[in-house]
């Protein structure tokens, strides 16, 4: 009995006798001879095979794994972030949130309506620059230069790894801190579209000084990357409580102009609307 049961484990490599099969002295030698030539085949150390192109298969050794769901199956799939016109292809990162002031007098940047209304009174208001960040019509808004059913634009900060975004610094001396920081975060941060962050900030003048600015959180539902085509559309039609939505760009590019500020992007921009809306009244300093 062990001895047809030892034939019906090796049947399948070894034949039974009646069809030709190897005696058992055949069989050993045969086994011994597949592992010697095996142990024989070259093998790819781990510096190796870190040096493969990514687009070679796996060593004869490798384990092929095959993932448990496809992308489209996925439990995440449903959950992808929206499709933009003009690709995300690197993720913002969180700012510095704004805590707590130490004394002493603040900096504050102006990029959009803050350099033509900024709503307070600046001991001191200085061209400057912000790195890594751009200014852009990425922002809806439905409380000044739209409506829930027409959401205009407005600027906001958005990241920019190389980018440089050029405004006004304004220094806001110690006594008014306190007054200025909550009157700007009620105005700025009503729908907690932005988040109210430190920034190394470039002073003309002055050199580098730590700014409160804000910045777009990309994770806000009225957060909206698009073309500058799409935009000059938006803002040539859209109005709000504040006022229709290209008197906001052309007070910007007129203020830019005024302080040799050069922003290729509002240019075109502004000039696309102005011709999209022949009849929009000019920027009033």
């Amino acid at each position: 009995m062990r001895r047809s049961g030892a034939n019906r484990v090796h049947g399948a490599l070894f034949p039974s006798r009646a069809h030709g099969a190897l005696s058992r002295s055949d069989a050993r030698g045969a086994l011994s001879r597949n592992r010697a030539r095996r142990h024989s085949l070259p093998r790819r150390t781990p510096a190796a095979l870190s040096a493969l192109p990514c687009g070679d298969p796996p060593p004869f050794h490798a384990p092929m794994r095959r993932a448990s769901l496809s992308p489209a199956r996925s439990p995440l799939a449903a959950h992808a972030p929206p499709r933009y016109s003009v690709p995300m292809t690197t993720p913002a990162p969180r700012p510095d949130p704004a805590g707590p002031l130490a004394p002493g007098d603040l900096w504050v940047f102006g990029y959009g309506s803050l350099i033509w209304r900024p709503g307070f009174e600046a001991a001191d208001a200085r061209r400057a620059a912000l790195p890594g960040w751009r200014r852009a019509f990425c922002l809806r808004s439905i409380r000044y230069r739209g409506t829930p059913e027409a959401p205009g634009l407005v600027l906001a900060l958005d990241f920019a790894p190389n980018g440089l975004c050029e405004g006004v610094g304004y220094r806001v001396p110690a006594e008014q801190v306190g007054a200025v920081r909550e009157y700007l975060h009620q105005r700025e941060m009503g729908t907690r579209s932005y988040m109210e962050a430190w920034a190394p900030l470039d002073v003309e003048g002055i050199g580098r000084v730590r700014a409160l600015t804000y910045v777009i959180d990309r994770t806000h539902r009225a957060y909206a990357r698009l073309s500058l085509e799409a935009q000059a559309e938006i803002i040539a039609r859209c109005a709000g409580p504040a006022g229709p939505n290209r008197d906001y760009l052309h007070n910007t590019a007129a203020h830019l102009r005024a302080l040799g500020i050069v922003d290729p992007a509002m240019e075109r921009l502004d000039a696309m609307v102005r011709a999209m809306a022949e009849d929009a009244p000019a920027a009033s300093l």
